[in-house]
């Protein structure tokens, strides 16, 4: 910090009240809450919020000067790929929630990105405006945004909050992101733990009132979809005071394990719940009127049931993964539910011929070990092919994936060849081996590989020429083994005519071409349907008319989507059994999928469900809002509709 502060005989800001600061606007109150942090002066507690100056005194504490930011830095590979590992099922979720909050602000220069519990960025997902802005490019996979790193943003100060967070413009501790306008979520393992956080960033003059929501919105989609998967072999029962409320954000969830004991609960569940001693390890009866034995049988015989709590409490109940309770003697039998048929080398369906053809050529490519390039659409399972290609190649080195598109190009040529210590600014001391070393003996997977610059294409290709690899400010060489797979959802011929692409590298990564179908093409959608279900929750069927409905969507995500989607509706179906319903009221009331439904089938289901409902209840539109799970402003919009 400033001599001035240090000459002080506390070494803390102090926050004192001035009672000229009350009528300020806020943009002034920090204006001058920021002259005062940078001449280390105190600053009074009328001109910032409590999140954000306690934030300040934190970074304050830890020596920061917010007169002096350091360049960002970021892990290295080896460590970024252990961070990606280890939060492999947030990444996974989160995926398609980045992509629809995408969609929903699309155009407004923001930046998504997905942090782990420690402020290491995951993923990213932006505008190209934004992409490439100043503040684009320090927001990067392996980039470090703790706060103690990066000062007060609010993807940091939310990982040490654990509260939703806004930092806006020049609350950032350092000035240098004073353009910026961060708005983040975490997001929270099933015990309480956190996994990671959500984030938007924006440019102050795009920054939307809206967006707060949009992101916890997805945060609790993301928890709630994390919560069953490591409660998966236990009981699972959602409840919420009110029915209607029913679904995947605002549904309380809580374990239990074969012993009636709560293994888990979500923080709705706490709020609901708050007072009765609700801890990890309690007895289920011991919060609610009903033990767990009687609970079992109701849940098993109807979608939904009733408890009350010991204050009195009620509830509408629902339960998911009950048939895995040993201690109930029960079992639920999926109604005409077949085994799909996977893949005998990996874990996947292939009962397409397109598919299994491609499969095929792609073992002979391995046993080849020729160059291989995967094009598809984006969630047509790029990867899933690559580590195919990896398993049946019988390598005894690693896979190791690399997204060429989410490194900076100017950074790219040494991640992926290395680099001897001090051979350009920031280098690390000692050092890095690089990529492909990594992958000696094993894989090398170039996902977006039309993403590289063209200095790093000329590099790869004489790589690839001589099977050498010089670290960038070596003079030698090392000769290493390594299976080159690529991928790419673009088109390289026409990158090759804008002069993007080189000609001669396409030909050599391209020895053997493999095109994944999307998934709205394949003849096993039906199958690929019950896989994914099988994978999520291995009781829940689902009829042949309600997949029949969702192969009337495009998919754009495809596997990805359609994954995320399955899970939506397994939280919010109120059966053990997805019938056209199920997917019916889901798509009324998930709008970015409706949007994009055809519209032909999003009308016919969407009016003769409405239609329906009212009729079943004499026109009340609370009465049938309530019975579809839609509010009262979707009915009323039908009517209104037919009116004309």
């Amino acid at each position: 910090m400033t001599q001035k502060i240090k000459t002080k005989p506390v070494h803390k800001l102090v926050l004192k009240l001035y009672q000229d600061s009350i009528m300020l606007s806020r943009k002034e109150k920090v204006s001058r809450a920021r002259i005062a942090l940078q001449h280390g002066k105190e600053i009074s507690n009328t001109l910032l919020n409590q999140t954000i100056a306690e934030s300040w005194q934190r970074c304050f504490d830890h020596g920061l000067d917010p007169n002096h930011v350091t360049s960002i830095t970021r892990i290295d590979d080896s460590d970024l790929q252990t961070c990606l590992e280890k939060s492999g099922d947030l990444i996974r979720f989160a995926k398609v929630e980045i992509q629809n909050l995408y969609r929903q602000i699309a155009g407004s220069n923001f930046m998504i990105a997905l942090g782990d519990r420690n402020g290491i960025v995951l993923d990213t997902m932006s505008d190209n405006e934004f992409k490439i802005s100043n503040a684009g490019k320090m927001i990067i996979p392996g980039s470090n945004w703790s706060e103690l790193e990066r000062g007060t943003n609010a993807l940091g100060t939310c990982a040490i909050t654990k509260a939703p967070t806004i930092v806006h413009g020049q609350e950032h501790y350092f000035l240098k992101h004073g353009n910026v306008s961060c708005i983040a979520s975490p997001i929270f393992h099933s015990n309480g733990d956190l996994a990671g956080v959500l984030d938007a960033s924006s440019t102050c003059g795009a920054r939307q009132q809206h967006t707060m929501a949009l992101i916890q919105m997805a945060a609790t989609n993301v928890e709630n979809s994390l919560f069953l998967r490591e409660q998966k072999n236990n009981l699972v029962i959602m409840f919420h005071s009110r029915d209607e409320m029913m679904n995947a954000i605002s549904g309380a969830l809580i374990a239990i394990d074969f012993n009636g004991s709560i293994t888990a609960f979500n923080r709705r569940s706490y709020q609901l719940l708050y007072g009765l001693g609700l801890t990890k390890g309690v007895s289920f009866d011991k919060i609610f009127d009903i033990s767990i034995e009687q609970i079992i049988p109701t849940l098993e015989g109807s979608p939904h049931c009733y408890i009350t709590d010991k204050l009195g409490s009620a509830y509408v109940a629902r339960g998911l993964n009950f048939h895995r309770t040993p201690s109930s003697q029960m079992s639920a039998k999926p109604l005409n539910k077949p085994t799909p048929q996977r893949s005998a080398d990996y874990d996947f369906v292939a009962e397409d011929a397109v598919f299994v053809s491609q499969l095929e050529k792609a073992r002979k490519g391995a046993n080849l070990s020729v160059p291989m390039l995967v094009l598809g659409q984006t969630g047509t399972g790029k990867e899933i092919m690559a580590r195919y290609i990896h398993s049946v190649s019988q390598r005894k080195g690693n896979f190791v994936p690399v997204n060429c598109g989410a490194i900076p190009k100017d950074l790219i040529e040494s991640e992926l060849f290395g680099y001897e210590s001090g051979s350009f600014t920031n280098a690390k001391k000692g050092g890095s081996t690089g990529l492909l070393v990594s992958a000696d003996k094993g894989t090398l997977f170039l996902d977006e590989v039309g993403d590289l610059p063209m200095s790093t294409q000329v590099t790869l290709l004489r790589f690839l020429d001589s099977g050498e690899v010089r670290p960038v400010g070596a003079e030698k060489t090392c000769q290493v083994d390594v299976q080159i797979v690529a991928a790419t959802n673009v088109d390289l011929k026409q990158a090759i005519k804008d002069s993007l692409f080189r000609s001669d590298l396409f030909y050599r990564i391209n020895v053997l071409e493999i095109k994944l179908p999307p998934i709205q093409q394949r003849t096993d959608f039906a199958t690929l349907v019950r896989y994914l279900i099988d994978t999520i929750d291995t009781e829940i069927s689902i009829s042949n008319e309600a997949i029949e409905q969702l192969n009337s969507y495009s998919w754009p995500g495809n596997m990805r989507e359609l994954k995320s989607t399955l899970t939506r509706i397994i939280i919010s179906n109120h059966d053990k059994h997805i019938d056209a319903d199920s997917v019916t009221r889901f798509f009324i009331e998930a709008d970015i999928i409706c949007q994009e439904l055809n519209p032909s089938v999003l009308e016919s289901t969407k009016a003769s469900t409405i239609k329906a409902a009212l009729a079943d209840y004499d026109s009340n539109v609370s009465r049938a809002a309530k019975a579809l799970g839609v509010s009262r402003t979707t009915i009323y919009k039908y009517i209104k509709e037919k009116s004309h």
